[in-house]
């Protein structure tokens, strides 16, 4: 999965309703329950604010390290 700086402005642009959903449904299409990973109303804000204070490379590192801790292809 390849997310660059366009496609992190365009997710970031998004309200708090879409970002939970866009996140939700990309953990659904890698394979992972979107039940896991406890996007909520009451949290999103803190994942916002992870994804708008890392750069390119440390965001592909971060997916990398998520797909390898749930052993997905």
């Amino acid at each position: 999965m390849q997310i660059d700086e366009r496609m992190l402005k365009k997710l970031l642009a998004m309200n708090d309703e879409q970002l939970g959903q866009m996140i939700q449904k990309i953990a659904a299409e890698s394979g992972i329950d979107p039940a896991q990973l406890g996007i909520n109303p009451q949290n999103i804000e803190s994942v916002r604010s992870a994804l708008g204070s890392i750069g390119e490379d440390e965001l592909q590192y971060r997916i990398t390290a998520f797909v390898h801790f749930f052993d997905l292809p």
